[in-house]
Parts: structure tokens; sequence; C-alpha cells
């Protein structure tokens, strides 16, 4: 297991912090300040890498697709990956197994990798992070924890749930919107699909404005997002809050929000 070992020495104010090792990640060891506003064609940091910069915070992700137009900068990025319920195979793995065996018919090579496992171990769920994991090989994947099993599996049972690194698959909706997906943090550039990028997930941020914009009536200081990646005032109590507005609005507002993100610090 290729495990980093790093001393956090900032630079005017401004450091990287390497994640959790995950099997098959570029960009192990890369400390390298980089700059939030450019896109990468290939992988430079293993993805879910962090990046303090004084009060903000970036993680590093893919953006898989840019649906919709979206070519505007300041917007938030929502996760497309969806959980699978695989069912494990007729193995049973005993306590202190991290190398688990599940029915699967068309995962790649460390699809899951920096995800998490929630095999259902009657009457248990328990969590653990995915190490990596191999590609669907007759109808079977063997999936690699980072800890042992606290309970053994039961052969041939459901329940069991598999979610990828919410920094693997994102996706930019501006204009069409997606209902589905929940904001992983706010894209400074235009996003691009097929590249690597920052999201800020932490810290102060212009956000672009859409309808309901924050701040436009008495007491709405929080921030929530809208579906196509701009903020609104969550007024209907649905949706994810993901901050507040920081200056003064008074009796005026723009269709854009200086706000305090609250998604990971």
């Amino acid at each position: 297991m290729a495990k980093v070992t790093q001393s956090l020495v900032a630079h005017n104010s401004k450091y990287i912090v390497m994640p959790p090792h995950k099997e098959g990640q570029e960009g192990w060891a890369n400390l390298v300040e980089p700059d939030v506003y450019v896109l990468d064609t290939g992988q430079e940091y293993p993805i879910g890498t962090k990046f303090v910069d004084g009060d903000r915070t970036f993680h590093y992700g893919y953006m898989y697709s840019d649906t919709a137009g979206a070519d505007r900068g300041g917007i938030g990025c929502g996760d497309l990956n969806e959980k699978s319920s695989p069912t494990t195979s007729a193995v049973i793995e005993p306590i202190g197994e991290t190398e688990i065996s599940i029915v699967d018919a068309s995962s790649t090579l460390h699809q899951y990798a920096g995800g998490m496992f929630w095999p259902y171990i009657a009457p248990y769920y328990i969590s653990y992070r995915v190490v990596g994991n191999t590609a669907t090989s007759s109808g079977a994947v063997v999936i690699t924890l980072e800890r042992g099993l606290l309970q053994a599996t039961t052969e041939s049972v459901a329940l069991n749930e598999l979610y990828a690194n919410q920094y693997t698959k994102l996706n930019t909706c501006w204009v069409s919107g997606d209902y589905s997906t929940s904001c992983m943090g706010i894209a400074l550039p235009t996003p691009v699909a097929e590249r690597y990028m920052w999201l800020l997930t932490w810290g102060p941020c212009i956000v672009a404005g859409g309808d309901g914009v924050p701040g436009s009536e008495a007491g709405y200081r929080g921030v929530w997002i809208n579906i196509d990646g701009t903020t609104i005032d969550g007024a209907g109590g649905r949706g994810q809050r993901i901050g507040h507005i920081i200056n003064d609005t008074g009796a005026t507002y723009t269709n854009s929000n200086f706000i305090h993100v609250q998604i990971t610090p």
C-alpha cells in the first residue's frame, strides 16, 4: 500500500494534504502548489486531494460531463455517482478479511477506490473505506478495504451498499439542471468535461445567482444551491444548504452572491 508521509509546511498560508491511500491514482506525493484556475488534461493529484489556501479549501476531482452549455464559472458541481447494491459471493469472508468478493457484472478497475462499502451482516451495517477493486471478471469483483471486517460475511446476501468517491464523476448542469445530484463544490473557472479540476469546498467565494436570490428579502442569509448549480434562497425549505451570505445585502441584490461556502472544510 503506497502510503504517503508528509509534513504540513505552509507557504504563504497554502499547503497540500494528500488523501488516504487509493489504488490506481496518479500524482501521489505531488505537493506542488496548484493554480486552482487551471484545468488538467491528465491527473496531476490523487482524487480528493485537499489544497488549503488561507481561509479557502479546495478538493481535486474529475469533471465527467458539462451538460447543457455549462459555459460559466462560479457554479456548483454535482456528484453523478449512483449507489451500487451488490450481493456477496458464495465465499464467507472471515473477521479481519480485507479482500471481499461480490457479484458484479460491469465494474471497471478501481472504480470504487476512495469510496465506501457497507456490507449487510445481520443485524449490522458497518461502513468501510474502499482502497481499490478489481475489474469485473466472470461476473465478480473483489473489493479491497482499508481495514479488516469486524464481522464475518454471510454468503450470497443482498442489501449491501457500495459508493464511489464523490469527486470521481462530477457534472455541471447550468441551464438544464439536475434534481438528483448534490453539490460537491464550486468551480471557479468554467468547467470542461473530461478534465481534472479544483472545486472550492469551504471559504469565501462569489457564486453565480439564479432564481430566488439569497438576500433579496430581510433575513434571507442562508444560501442553498439550485438544480442548475446557481444559488437560491431556500425559502421552500428543501434542497442543499451550501453556506451563508458574507456581505451586507441591504435593500438591493445582484445575480451573484459573495458567500461563505460550507460544504467540506
